[in-house]
């Protein structure tokens, strides 16, 4: 028991990034519990809001494979942004054409 440690945790920066500009369009700062893809839509929302005010527009979202949910895959597809997302090892995509 005295050698026993507790565990404390950590937090997670979740970032959105405009990869032409180099910079930082949207942030997220959550602890271990909340997964990727929960702030997923959340961080393309933002950064949609903040290239409108400068009269841009998002083409496209690259994420890794903690982001690949048939929701944020939904949604993109709703707002007409080509999503570039690794796919994790089990997931099934069906394409329509």
């Amino acid at each position: 028991k005295k050698h026993e440690k507790k565990r404390k945790g950590w937090i997670k920066l979740h970032i959105a990034l405009d990869l032409k500009r180099k910079k930082v369009v949207a942030m997220e700062v959550t602890d271990e519990r909340v997964k990727d893809s929960q702030k997923a839509k959340e961080l393309v929302k933002k950064s949609k809001k903040k290239a409108e005010e400068k009269g841009k527009s998002i083409s496209k979202v690259i994420a890794d494979a903690g982001y690949d949910t048939h929701e944020l895959f939904r949604y993109l597809g709703e707002e007409g942004i080509e999503p570039a997302v690794a796919m994790s090892k089990n997931s099934v995509r069906v394409f329509l054409t």
